[in-house]
């Protein structure tokens, strides 16, 4: 973090370092994260900030497979449809529930149409997403409000949806993605807060204390 003083009495105000006008965007924010999540680490700067994210991650009051869902989502190296077409797995990389859209991670728990209208009514204060948000950019947005109840609680019924997507495309069993999502909800008060020190990093597992954020005296 850099301080910069102000010989006169004026506020401080945070500064998005990575645009000259030191305005937040989510644009902005989602172009730093795409590239962080492309490998794109070699900037110090860049390796501070990606620890800040997977910080954040294994802070969340979750259940351990709920963080490593998280990890996997951001990285898009879960076993969607769309994944598994590129690899020649599958045939088709269309959503079985709305048959219409190439199922990728988002798609799956963001953009169907089911459990888009399931995210209207659990978490009221996700509906300034787009309309083609990325879990990414749901990240970007999450971290700028702060709110790290939030953000995993934004997890937990991320997580629900994926499990209810599995067990259709694996038993063909079909599950409510409101009754899912409570029930991954109520998972929250059964975990004991997770240290913030543990290690948990996207490529080595290391953890460092870092800001996306210049604190600059406002003059």
């Amino acid at each position: 973090m850099k301080i910069l003083l102000s010989p006169g009495q004026h506020e401080n105000v945070w500064m998005w370092r990575h645009e000259k006008n030191g305005a937040f965007n989510v644009r902005s924010g989602y172009r730093f994260f795409k590239n962080l999540t492309n490998g794109d680490t070699a900037d110090s700067s860049n390796a501070y900030e990606e620890q800040k994210m997977w910080k954040a991650i294994w802070k969340m009051r979750v259940p351990n497979k709920v963080r490593v869902f998280a990890w996997r989502a951001c990285k898009e190296s879960l076993p969607s449809k769309y994944n598994l077409f590129k690899r020649k797995i599958i045939d088709s990389p269309a959503c079985d529930f709305c048959n219409n859209s190439i199922e990728d991670v988002s798609h799956a728990v963001l953009q169907c149409h089911i459990v888009k209208v399931a995210w209207r009514q659990l978490v009221p204060a996700l509906t300034f997403f787009p309309e083609l948000c990325t879990v990414t950019e749901a990240i970007v947005s999450l971290l700028h409000k702060g709110d790290q109840g939030l953000l995993s609680r934004f997890f937990l019924i991320a997580w629900s949806f994926w499990y209810r997507r599995n067990k259709w495309t694996i038993e063909h069993s079909l599950l409510d993605p409101l009754q899912a999502a409570n029930y991954a909800i109520s998972l929250q008060k059964l975990v004991i807060p997770a240290p913030a020190t543990k290690p948990f990093n996207a490529e080595t597992g290391l953890l460092a204390s870092s800001s996306y954020w210049v604190l600059q005296a406002k003059c």
